[in-house]
Formats: C-alpha cells, structure tokens, sequence
C-alpha cells in the first residue's frame, strides 16, 4: 500500500494468496477500504450531529408519509403465491434498545424503519463496539 501525501492516494496492492499443493499461487480479486477518520468522544459525536442534522417537522412529516404509502402500496401489490394481511402499526416513543422514551430522535439518511432510536443510546453502542 503507497499512501502518498498531499492527498492523493495511489494504492498498489498484489492480488495474490499462497496455498499448499499443486496451485502453489492462486490469484483471488479483493478489496481494500481505507477511511480517513478523526477520533471522538460520544458528547462531540452528539453535539455535531444534533447542530448539523436537523431537517424540519414539515419535511420529517412528509418523509413519514411517504414511507407509509410506500409500505401500504408493497402491502397490496398483487402475487398469486403471496397474501399480506395488513395491518395497523403503532409507531413507539420509546428507544427499541433502551426501552427508554427517546430523547434525541434519529434516523439514517436512507433507512426504511418508520420508527426512530434515540441518538446517545446508539453513539454509545457504537463508540463500545469500536468497528
């Protein structure tokens, strides 16, 4: 791997694995993901989340229907092989992992789930699971 600075990254990597018998060299494609993170503690990770990724009540609103009606129309599409028996959701206040009510509500940017988590709960899982 050739790192090189001034930010431009050149990647030189042999896509190759030894093994043992008549293959002595196989050669086998892969992937390698460098991410150029800055550590920090879960306050800051909440603070810049909470100052920088807000989206307003009419737009969450509308984002919320539009999921509703998104997952009304999957519900009645018609299969022969498939029935789905709708029906009603209550959507909770409460965290699905804490089960305590939710005090920081998020969402990731393309999640599907109609209901949120609380943010502190999550950055802290996050930050303990360190991957």
């Amino acid at each position: 791997v050739d790192l090189r600075a001034g930010g431009k990254y050149c990647l030189r990597v042999e896509d190759h694995i030894e093994r043992d018998g008549p293959n002595a060299l196989i050669r086998t494609p892969f992937m390698v993901v460098v991410a150029v993170t800055r550590p920090g503690t879960a306050a800051s990770i909440v603070d810049m989340i909470t100052r920088h990724s807000h989206i307003g009540r009419n737009t969450c609103r509308q984002k919320l229907l539009s999921m509703l009606r998104t997952a009304d129309a999957a519900a009645h599409q018609v299969d022969d092989d498939i029935e789905v028996a709708g029906e009603a959701q209550t959507l909770s206040r409460r965290d699905p992992v804490t089960m305590d009510d939710i005090k920081v509500p998020v969402r990731g940017r393309d999640c599907k789930h109609l209901e949120c988590i609380d943010l502190q709960p999550f950055v802290d899982m996050a930050k303990n699971n360190d991957s």
